[in-house]
Order: C-alpha cells, then sequence, then structure tokens
C-alpha cells in the first residue's frame, strides 16, 4: 500500500478529506506519491494498493467515514472483497468503478 502514512498523519491532525481515491492495482501515473506534495490537492488524497496485498490484512482505518472511490481491474470476486473491506472499516460510502461493473455503497453492483 502506499501514500497512506501521509493521510494518517493528515487524520491524526484531526483534518478529514473530502474523499479518498484508491488505485487497486498499479498507479501508473503514481498519484499517491503526487496528492501530498501538491497543496491543492489535499483535500483529495489518492493510495495505491497492490493486487498482491491482502486486503484482508491491510489496517484501514484512515478511510473511517470517508467517501471512498476504488478504481480496480480485478475480476469480481475480488472486487467483491475489497468493496467489503472498506465497508467493514466504516467508510461513510465506498463506491468501485471497473470497466464492466460498477459497486454502489449499498453493495449492488451494476453492469
Amino acid at each position: 500500500m502506499r501514500g497512506h502514512p501521509e493521510l494518517i498523519r493528515m487524520r491524526m491532525a484531526g483534518l478529514k478529506p473530502r474523499g479518498l481515491w484508491v488505485c487497486y492495482g498499479i498507479d501508473h501515473s503514481r498519484s499517491w506519491e503526487a496528492w501530498s506534495k501538491a497543496g491543492d490537492t489535499l483535500p483529495y488524497p489518492e493510495i495505491e494498493i497492490q493486487p498482491i496485498e491482502n486486503i484482508n490484512q491491510l489496517d484501514l482505518r484512515f478511510a473511517v467515514g470517508l467517501t471512498v472511490h476504488i478504481s480496480s481491474s480485478e475480476p469480481l470476486p475480488k472486487l467483491k472483497k475489497i468493496h467489503s473491506a472498506f465497508v467493514d472499516a466504516k467508510a461513510k460510502s465506498v463506491f468501485l468503478a471497473h470497466n464492466k461493473y460498477l459497486i454502489m455503497p449499498s453493495g449492488e453492483i451494476l453492469e
């Protein structure tokens, strides 16, 4: 997981970003690295979670109370696990976008 230390520091300082963007896969644009360096993007943190990481073992407490937007190209069973992990972490709302699916905060899958 990359980009989360800055988000944790932000949350520990009492700040709550407007939303959280998560790339579940390789983020070739490296947005997870850039968001904390540009003052105008601080309300919109971005993190990368690589598919080799076990989603069930990650500490996602930084997502508590946030609207989380996830993009991924993983298969549907994995997408459901990713979505559930953020819901279980007490995110306010979780949206997951895939090129074939959209998983809504309710867990409903749109094709």
